[in-house]
């Protein structure tokens, strides 16, 4: 599948096979968190996506493994994204709550 289809075929699905999964104890937890949505009690299967409220917790090891991959072009650029970052962590609370929440929301929808 090409990455244009997937974004233009993207589509969001709350019926499910229903096929028994192995501990019904941990989906009924699961809903419980999830706002109680029973969809998710009845999935066979779920993606847990979690975010972080504290950008700064992984920025040094994910920005030396994109400097190593040849995602950012050089250490300057690494250090010009790590002070971004640094910037981030200086938010407030409920700011870093809805970045983390739109970052987590892109990642899930992925």
């Amino acid at each position: 599948m090409e990455f244009r289809e997937v974004i233009e075929t993207r589509r969001s699905v709350h019926e499910y096979t229903d096929e028994e999964i192995d501990d019904e104890e941990s989906k009924a937890k699961l809903q419980e968190v999830a706002g109680g949505q029973e969809h998710v009690g009845d999935a066979a299967a779920s993606v847990v996506v979690l975010g972080s409220k504290d950008p700064e917790a992984h920025a040094d090891r994910v920005l030396d493994d994109w400097v190593e991959k040849g995602d950012l072009p050089n250490e300057d650029v690494r250090d010009a994204v790590r002070a971004n970052v640094d910037g981030m962590a200086e938010m407030p609370e409920p700011e870093r709550r809805v970045w983390t929440t739109r970052s987590t929301s892109l990642v899930g929808m992925s």
